[in-house]
């Protein structure tokens, strides 16, 4: 999930304060000419940089939009796991054209350009996106355990409804969990006794406050991360046993096809246990 990468990009600048990067500094500052002229990169660096997000979000608009006009296209794409896949990509789609961008001004600039509102908008957003991408993945796999182990039940007459409805709940909670980092989100001040400058930056508490650091990086770690890996992990070791289990199942007529069924969904429950 690299979109996490931009979550925690404001993180990145608080962390900094520790002597080891600054990025932004406040207009009427006296900072020492050697550290301006470090803190950026060269031009063939910078270059290399800015044609790598430049393919980054080429390839990602284009492959996210192709993927949504299918869908809304041909009739027969929209099952249920085609909508939450849908979904994904209106996520990507709402990061590549804010956040990326965005994320792209550090390396040339010192400052904060997109001012106080910039900054709470952006920051629920890029949480946003995190949580739909995250969250969309652990519900898509438990919807897999049910397909695989409980068929019947995805085959009623308003399953794509009831999908739909899932994925909109996706939405409402990952924005539920962005509105904190929006309202404390804001420009701090930071400082580097070091180089004897001072700076105003994005981010999601100021620099005194240690403990609100630490209990923000191990909420996150825990909500976007291990908590929706471990119950992706157990869904799809469950899908692999059931798929394993059901090779002693098969029948013992026509042999030659048995086996192959038999063979093919080892090979599956194999690559399971392998993503997993």
């Amino acid at each position: 999930m690299s979109w996490i990468h931009l979550h925690l990009a404001n993180q990145t600048l608080y962390e900094s304060v520790n002597g080891t990067e600054v990025r932004a500094v406040a207009d009427n500052d006296t900072v020492d000419p050697r550290w301006v002229e470090d803190s950026f990169p060269g031009l063939e660096i910078l270059c290399t940089i800015y044609i790598t997000y430049a393919v980054i979000i080429s390839v990602g608009l284009l492959g996210n939009a192709i993927l949504i006009k299918v869908f809304f296209k041909i009739k027969s794409m929209q099952t249920v796991p085609n909508i939450f896949i849908t979904s994904l990509a209106f996520g990507d789609l709402l990061l590549l054209l804010t956040c990326v961008p965005v994320d792209a001004t550090r390396y040339i600039v010192d400052t904060w350009l997109f001012g106080r509102i910039g900054c709470k908008l952006l920051s629920f957003i890029q949480l946003t996106s995190v949580g739909v991408s995250v969250f969309t993945l652990t519900v898509l796999s438990a919807d897999r355990y049910r397909a695989i182990v409980k068929p019947l039940d995805l085959q009623t007459s308003d399953a794509v409804l009831k999908t739909c409805c899932k994925a909109g709940c996706v939405w409402i909670v990952s924005m539920m969990f962005a509105i904190p980092e929006a309202v404390f989100s804001d420009l701090y001040s930071f400082s580097n006794p070091e180089k004897n400058i001072s700076f105003e930056a994005c981010a999601p508490y100021p620099v005194s406050e240690k403990i609100l650091q630490e209990a923000h990086s191990l909420v996150c770690f825990l909500v976007f991360y291990i908590i929706p890996l471990t119950v992706i992990s157990v869904y799809y070791f469950l899908i692999a046993r059931t798929l394993y289990k059901s090779t002693f199942n098969m029948p013992a007529e026509e042999h030659g096809h048995a086996r192959k069924q038999i063979e093919s969904r080892k090979r599956v429950a194999k690559t399971v246990l392998v993503l997993i």
